[in-house]
């Protein structure tokens, strides 16, 4: 058991610099195109705002791989992210994120654990903060079930679209984020803790399926985005072909689903708010 009294305790990652280099491998690892991002001679050239999770992920990484934590790290997947961004990253910043474990739930299948995180750059001005979870696999963890929506669902829905993943998606996005966690990287570990090969990170489906939403609903302008949040209901693979549904069921954004071709809920309870 992780000990309670690791609850409360806050883990410091960075500062890291922002660089033109490690900006464009980000994007190469989310298929990003836009100049404004992958190009160091435009004039609004900046990170991705996704480009935060380089940062928030390794502080929450720490924190799970504390020895006073006691968390089998072997078993861990991401359930879930809120990330509400509040100021650009740009070329140049120097980054750090904090996490603190702020609570662990019991399931009959595990346990979650949920972590508050905050960015800031080198001025301390906050570039993102929320919070994200993260479930540690017990032996009677199961596979989802097919979820696509039936008919009476799909009267609000505003977009359906498919996208394929690269083959070596998880690979870029590895390199690109500096996460390198070995289920996303290698078919033999992945499979001696129980999944069945490498995994895409879900923070790459997330982006991914996020930008279906914006190029939709704000023409591509990233910098509307204000909120994105999501359940990692399921792990996808690389290679997969995907599909995002979405919905606009509230005034300030869109609800939205991402599903594999099986019908399988990859990313549940998703929302995007928008300036």
């Amino acid at each position: 058991m992780a000990t309670e009294d690791f609850v409360g305790k806050e883990v410091r990652f960075g500062p890291t610099p922002v660089t033109a280099d490690s900006v464009q491998a980000f994007c190469k690892g989310i298929n990003e195109e836009s100049p404004q991002f992958t190009d160091p001679s435009a004039e609004d050239f900046r990170a991705h705002p996704f480009h935060c999770v380089t940062s928030v992920i390794p502080a929450s990484g720490m924190a799970i791989m504390h020895p006073d934590a006691a968390i089998n790290f072997q078993k861990i997947v991401h359930a879930g992210i809120e990330i509400n961004f509040r100021t650009a990253i740009l070329n140049g910043d120097e980054i750090t994120s904090t996490a603190v474990l702020n609570r662990i739930e019991n399931k009959t299948n595990g346990r979650l654990l949920e972590f508050s995180f905050r960015t800031t750059n080198q001025e301390r001005a906050v570039l993102a903060e929320g919070t994200t979870s993260y479930f540690e696999r017990g032996e009677s963890a199961g596979k989802g079930k097919p979820e696509f929506p039936d008919d009476e669902e799909t009267a609000t829905v505003l977009l359906v679209k498919e996208f394929d993943t690269l083959p070596n998606q998880s690979l870029l996005y590895a390199e690109g984020s500096g996460d390198r966690f070995p289920i996303h990287t290698s078919d033999d570990f992945a499979r001696s803790v129980g999944l069945p090969g490498v995994i895409l990170h879900g923070m790459c489906t997330l982006a991914l399926s996020t930008r279906v939403v914006v190029d939709r609903s704000v023409k591509g302008d990233w910098g509307r985005l204000a909120t994105v949040s999501c359940r990692f209901s399921q792990i996808a693979q690389p290679g997969e072909r995907l599909r995002v549904i979405a919905y606009r069921n509230r005034a300030d954004g869109v609800d939205f689903e991402t599903y594999n071709m099986s019908g399988s809920s990859i990313l549940s309870e998703a929302f995007a708010r928008i300036h």
